[in-house]
């Protein structure tokens, strides 16, 4: 899991932008402390998604601890750090690199086949930890492993992008709905529904993204073999699904966070449902210090100026753009 799911924007989106922001630097320092310093720099958009939507399923709300982040030195703030779904969100980040070094150990040839092969010879150790917690945790992680390695099997010219996307959209099916395990609630199958499709659209995120390196160097991409209409109706298809089934899930809160993240992935990826246009090029954002934007911080065009937001908390200057600082 990495960065497909996009972060509320700070400028229209101010209390779920900082919600957001304790349960990305919570999840930081959680993979610090179970996996060592090195792994938190592993934290991302996905696994803060996953955490977060586990903690609006949960019984009751998660506790707030004051702490740095990633710089010791910044003034410390309130992070959600100590909670069994960001044990689980924690242990799958660590999984979920480790199978994309080896996806990138067999895609790719010279300086990115050596560097992905190096880099998973290295977090090893933490994928045993990694795999002991899930199965801690009654995960179905051998399924899991075995149903990505066969990815191959349905990666041929003959296959829909559907059965091709597949193996990705179970993985993540199984991901979402193991929450109901870890957090001890009713199962919900609306949860496998959020995770199916968004895997299967990270899986044509993917597809769309390589197509040129993949025509070059003659490696399988879907794409190739399929018309592109294919791919923007399943993408349509998938993210009417994910945004229906999110908004069905019994959340006991954060629900407006959710919402705004939905809405600006959505947003986002516009691109895999139409053909993209040219764009007018905007100043880059300046940084600020904090280990927030300095790790994976949202990009600026990811602002809620740019879609029909019910979740924009600016006022009416949002609808000229009044509110967005990148855009200057």
């Amino acid at each position: 899991m990495f960065g497909f799911t996009r972060s509320p924007a700070s400028c229209c989106q101010k209390a779920s932008h900082s919600l957001y922001k304790s349960f990305f630097c919570g999840l930081s320092c959680r993979l610090k402390n179970d996996y060592g310093h090195s792994a938190r720099f592993l934290v991302n958009r996905d696994s803060t998604f996953l955490t977060l939507l586990g903690a609006s399923l949960a019984p009751a709300a998660t506790q707030q601890t004051i702490s740095t982040c990633c710089n010791p030195l910044s003034t410390p703030c309130s992070l959600t750090i100590d909670s069994s779904i960001q044990q689980y969100s924690a242990a799958i980040t660590i999984c979920g690199l480790t199978e994309k070094c080896k996806d990138d150990t067999s895609d790719h040839v010279g300086w990115r086949k050596f560097a992905a092969g190096s880099l998973h010879t290295l977090t090893r150790p933490w994928q045993d930890r990694a795999i002991n917690t899930l199965n801690s945790l009654y995960f179905p992680t051998a399924s899991v492993q075995k149903s990505l390695k066969n990815q191959h099997l349905v990666e041929t010219p003959s296959h829909s992008i559907a059965e091709a996307a597949t193996p990705t959209a179970q993985s993540y099916q199984t991901i979402f709905e193991h929450l109901h395990r870890v957090l001890k609630i009713p199962k919900s199958p609306e949860l496998a529904i959020v995770g199916f499709n968004l895997g299967q659209l990270i899986y044509l995120r993917d597809a769309v993204d390589d197509l040129p390196s993949d025509r070059k160097n003659s490696h399988y991409n879907p794409l190739l073999h399929r018309d592109l209409t294919e791919c923007q109706s399943l993408a349509e298809e998938s993210f009417q699904k994910f945004n229906t089934s999110l908004r069905r899930l019994p959340l006991k809160r954060h629900h407006e966070s959710l919402l705004a993240i939905a809405e600006q992935t959505t947003s986002y990826h516009n691109d895999l449902i139409h053909s993209p246009t040219p764009k007018t090029p905007k100043k880059k954002k300046e940084r600020s210090n904090s280990c927030w934007d300095r790790f994976d911080c949202f990009p600026c065009d990811n602002c809620c100026c740019d879609i029909s937001s019910s979740s924009c908390d600016c006022g009416d200057s949002c609808c000229g753009c009044d509110c967005c600082s990148c855009g200057s």
